[in-house]
């Protein structure tokens, strides 16, 4: 390998992302569009456990394909320099809709909604390509773990799911990155997740220094090897990966995932019951469209959950904040998606909030929009809601986590029934509100 030598325009070291001033043209992209160079790296400049190179393309073929990727192709790139799986000709891509980095700093962009719907729309489509052994999904470690569990959630398939991240810079002393692809490679090819039937009865985990975490449980905590744990009390480690690099499963999650899920897409309908806003500034039912004719996920449909976050010692905690807190949210949630809610995270365990804050979320329940409690930071006890309330019950999931599922209860069931006064419900609303709660409260109960 030769050694680095590239110059800013005054002739000296260019050895960040960015070459003086900080802006598209200025800046390299520290990611590759697709991992097919990483792999081929893997493969030429590292030695496998058993002392032999090419250690990935002994093991199998593979496929590239991007799914909201960290880089792109800002100048377009012709069809016969692609490297990936998809045809044609790419065209120009912009940050931040084609792609999303997260270096420089300054250049950062997140997915929005919309790139999730589209991200989902295309591994569930890899998931039905026939002649797969599993999927690998390659993420940056801060955010792995919601996306992993969203797929255990949404894509319906048997086949195994491993999600990998690196917390060292592929290339560097000690990159652990690499031998976590490695050994996502070795547990789908030696099919220990697989059931009598040869489908997953594992679901989505993630290969992380040789352990294999369930996707439901795991959470980061530290930027070093090492640096995922399992969260809840009775854990989440299923097996590793052991010094001979044979897959060893200990232990096998009873909850559901995949092609079982509740709420998969394949278990979604075309329409469903959504919410807008009328001229008094109230809401009312409407038909929202969730899927196109083909059965894949409209982006601009998928719902949008805000989280809300409870501490002591706030000066603005009157029962008059929250209230206008929550109108506004729901304002702002249905002007972005007919679908909307809330996840209120409390005091740990039991999602615990103050009456103020209660009260401003129970009218959020009334008027259409669903909320669910949960516990802060990892809690391994289980949020409470009263039988006697109208929240949600978010389980031991984080309130990240606990979003993503009240996202997939509402593409598949739809906002609540908004009650003619949302202040004050009849009985009969009451039980209507609480019989559909009954369908989302299932789904954090078994998933």
């Amino acid at each position: 390998m030769l050694p680095y030598m590239a110059l800013r325009s005054d002739g000296s070291p260019w050895e960040d992302d960015s070459a003086g001033s900080v802006g598209d043209e200025t800046s390299r992209q520290p990611f590759y569009p697709d991992a097919s160079r990483l792999f081929e790296e893997i493969d030429r400049f590292g030695v496998g456990p058993d002392g032999w190179g090419s250690t990935l393309a002994r093991a199998a073929d593979f496929d590239f394909i991007r799914a909201a990727p960290s880089g792109g192709y800002r100048r377009g790139l012709p069809a016969d320099r692609r490297t990936d799986a998809g045809s044609g000709d790419i065209a120009l891509e912009k940050r931040g809709q084609d792609f999303f980095p997260y270096r420089p700093a300054a250049l950062r962009t997140e997915p929005t909604r919309l790139a999730l719907g589209d991200l989902t729309n295309t591994v569930q489509k890899a998931a039905q390509k026939h002649g797969y052994a599993g999927l690998i999904w390659l993420e940056g470690s801060p955010n792995l773990e919601e996306t992993l569990y969203w797929f255990s959630l949404m894509i319906d398939t048997p086949l195994p799911i491993v999600g990998c991240a690196a917390q060292r810079s592929h290339g560097s002393v000690g990159a652990e990155g690499d031998r976590n692809i490695v050994d996502a490679v070795t547990y789908i090819t030696a099919g220990a997740w697989r059931d009598a039937a040869g489908h997953d009865c594992i679901g989505p985990v993630a290969l992380q220094d040789q352990l294999i975490m369930s996707a439901r449980e795991l959470f980061k905590v530290n930027s070093r090897p090492g640096g995922f744990r399992s969260g809840g009390v009775t854990g989440g480690v299923l097996g590793l990966i052991d010094h001979r690099s044979i897959p060893r499963l200990e232990f096998q999650p009873r909850r559901r995932f995949t092609r079982n899920s509740a709420v998969n897409m394949k278990r979604l309908a075309r329409t469903t019951t959504g919410l807008a806003m009328d001229r008094g500034n109230r809401t009312v039912p409407i038909t929202a469209e969730v899927l196109d004719s083909d059965g894949w996920l409209l982006p601009d449909k998928m719902p949008a959950v805000s989280i809300v976050k409870m501490g002591r010692y706030q000066d603005d905690a009157s029962a008059a904040t929250w209230k206008n807190d929550a109108e506004t949210r729901i304002a702002d949630m249905l002007a972005r998606s007919p679908l909307g809610g809330v996840v209120a995270e409390g005091a740990a365990p039991y999602g615990t909030m103050s009456e103020q804050a209660n009260d401003a979320l129970r009218t959020c329940v009334f008027r259409g929009v669903p909320v669910v409690r949960v516990g802060r930071g990892t809690p391994e006890g289980l949020a409470r809601s009263d039988p006697s309330d109208v929240f949600l019950s978010g389980s031991n999931l984080t309130a990240t986590k606990a979003r993503l599922v009240l996202m997939a209860c509402l593409l598949r069931y739809g906002a609540l029934p908004p009650a003619e006064k949302p202040d004050h419900p009849t009985a009969a609303e009451l039980a209507t509100v609480r019989k559909k709660l009954d369908q989302f409260q299932e789904v954090f109960d078994t998933h």
